[in-house]
C-alpha cells in the first residue's frame, strides 16, 4: 500500500520540501476521515510521528491535533470494546 511510503516521505529529512507537505496532507486527511480500522493501520504504519512533528509547524498544529484526538477517540474505543486501556 502506499501509507508506508507516505509515512516515509513525511518523516524523511532529505524529502523535499513540497512533497513532504503533500504526504504530510495525506495523513493528516487519512487520520481525519479515516473507518477505525484504517486509523488503527495508520498507527500501526508510524503516522502518530508525522503528526508529532507537525506540531512545530504554526500552520499544522491544529490539523495535527485533530488528526491525533481522532486517533485517541479510535483507542477509547478499543479500550471500552477490550475492556483494557486506551492502545495509543
Amino acid at each position: 500500500g502506499a501509507v508506508p511510503s507516505l509515512v516515509k516521505l513525511a518523516s524523511a529529512a532529505d524529502t523535499d520540501p513540497e512533497v513532504k507537505n503533500e504526504a504530510c496532507w495525506v495523513v493528516l486527511n487519512a487520520t481525519s476521515c479515516g473507518s477505525d480500522l484504517q486509523i488503527e493501520y495508520l498507527v500501526k504504519q508510524g503516522c502518530v510521528s508525522v503528526l508529532g512533528e507537525l506540531l512545530s509547524e504554526t500552520s499544522m498544529v491544529m490539523m495535527a491535533l485533530e488528526g491525533l484526538e481522532r486517533i485517541l477517540q479510535v483507542g477509547e474505543e478499543e479500550a471500552k470494546r477490550m475492556m483494557g486501556t486506551n492502545p495509543y
